[in-house]
């Protein structure tokens, strides 16, 4: 048995009394009986078919839109929360892009001051290097005179290297927040960006056409409803007249009747006196 078929008649309230006469053909069948049956089992398949169609296209069209009555002035509503998203996606499309931009500048900045960096740490280790090396030939050569020291112009070498590397690693550690928080900011934009074009906007569209849909059927409802109610009052009007021009040919009638049953009256008065 078709699945379709049995939960059509596994449901009580199809038991009416042409798929109960169905049922109770199938203990005694013949060919026109087995006709019926046939045509009953397609009915009850196509009707079943077309109402689980009907359904999906509501629950997918009821998940694709915002829910709304169908009046005018939620088509005014919905049509300025449209506006209002169109233009919140082209700002934060414009939002992201420059987010992008900055992105892609900070990156470069952070990528060229840490391969400087590299070569700046590198150059002041070679200068506290020497400067240390100096320092400990020139204890070696005159450790018998006092106030006089050598090596003091690499140590001040080594220190400005180390201050400008310390420079370079504040502007790098900038560089990096600034980068962590371009990022985040360019992931939350995105997600907005895409929440507005993918859901927001293509909901708000739907629903527009849903009313726009149930208003224009409304009103050829109205409009066939209209033509409805003029054509009963016209056909109203049409019985009106006909009745009174009934009434008038029977009044015409009966005054027609009345004046020859006078004439036929004085007719008969007349033969009588001629007759005295």
């Amino acid at each position: 048995m078709p699945k379709a078929w049995k939960s059509c008649i596994g449901k009580p309230q199809l038991y009416s009394r042409p798929y109960l006469s169905a049922l109770s053909l199938f203990h005694s069948p013949s060919s026109s009986q087995l006709l019926f049956i046939l045509v009953r089992i397609g009915f009850c398949l196509v009707t079943s078919e077309h109402g689980i169609e009907r359904r999906l296209r509501y629950k997918i069209m009821s998940t694709n839109r915002y829910p709304a009555l169908p009046s005018r002035m939620s088509l005014i509503a919905f049509k300025g929360r449209l506006k209002g998203a169109q233009k919140g996606h082209s700002l934060l499309k414009k939002k992201a892009d420059a987010l992008a931009y900055r992105y892609r500048t900070v990156m470069n900045e952070l990528r060229q001051a840490k391969l400087e960096l590299a070569g700046q740490i590198k150059d002041s280790y070679f200068t506290i290097t020497q400067a240390t090396g100096a320092d400990a030939h020139s204890k070696q050569q005159v450790a018998n005179q006092a106030g006089i020291g050598r090596g003091g112009e690499q140590l001040r070498e080594a220190y400005d290297a180390f201050r400008e590397t310390l420079k370079l690693l504040v502007r790098i550690a900038s560089l990096q927040v600034s980068w962590t928080a371009l990022d985040m900011a360019q992931k939350v934009t995105s997600r907005r960006v895409n929440a507005l074009e993918k859901v927001v906007i293509p909901r708000t569209e739907n629903t527009l056409n849903y009313i726009s849909s149930e208003l224009d059927e409304q009103e050829r409802e109205e409009f066939f409803r209209l033509k409805m109610v003029q054509k009963k009052k016209k056909l109203i009007q049409q019985a009106k007249v006909r009745a009174e021009v009934a009434a008038a040919n029977e009044k015409h009638a009966a005054r027609s009747a009345l004046a020859a049953a006078t004439e036929v009256d004085d007719a008969e008065l007349t033969e009588a006196d001629m007759v005295v």
